[in-house]
């Protein structure tokens, strides 16, 4: 029972709020808990290697020191994807997997996939959560949008999928795609 409410509290504190600022380069200790202080939901996973960016298999309940987190979304019961800003160099997009939560419910989750964001500007913006292919909403889609005054936002410049199966977020056509607004009052 108390897991199963572990379970529900991490996956709303995951859902209601995902903006954790950090201060400088360093990753630190809390960001990989230590085993005894976790609760195992998916002991299956397995560790992902690191293929080109070092964030690759970061298990982590907070974004490293040094990087910005601009929120993110569940996507399904275990991946969720996230924005990370290395403040001066870049922008990314994480696709990370739910291991567990911590002692305090807290998800901890581990990244599988780092895309570095094209630039884009400053009428632009990354969306995700509310995006949609052909009217249907997907919330494995994020794309770069042109910011309008409309109830979607449809002039796309980039599009991407989270692939579940692969643990890949792969480039898709923005051909079908649109994103909720959040701020339309219409």
């Amino acid at each position: 029972m108390q897991l199963k409410f572990m379970r529900q509290l991490g996956f709303l504190l995951l859902f209601s709020s995902l903006t954790i600022v950090g201060g400088n380069a360093k990753i630190p200790a809390k960001a990989i808990p230590s085993s005894s202080m976790l609760s195992p939901i998916k002991p299956e996973t397995k560790l992902v290697q690191a293929e080109t960016s070092p964030y690759i298999g970061l298990i982590y309940s907070e974004v490293p020191e040094g990087l910005i987190s601009g929120g993110g979304a569940v996507i399904d019961q275990w991946h969720r994807i996230h924005v990370v800003e290395q403040p001066g160099q870049a922008m990314y997009l994480w696709l990370g997997e739910l291991l567990r939560y911590d002692q305090v419910g807290q998800p901890v989750t581990q990244v599988l996939d780092v895309l570095e964001l094209p630039p884009f500007s400053k009428s632009q913006r990354i969306a995700f959560r509310f995006c949609r292919l052909n009217g249907k909403v997907d919330r494995a889609i994020a794309a770069i949008v042109e910011m309008t005054e409309s109830e979607y936002y449809t002039q796309i410049s980039h599009a991407w999928r989270v692939n579940t199966q692969t643990g890949k977020i792969e480039a898709m056509s923005t051909h079908g795609v649109d994103c909720k607004n959040q701020g339309w009052k219409g």
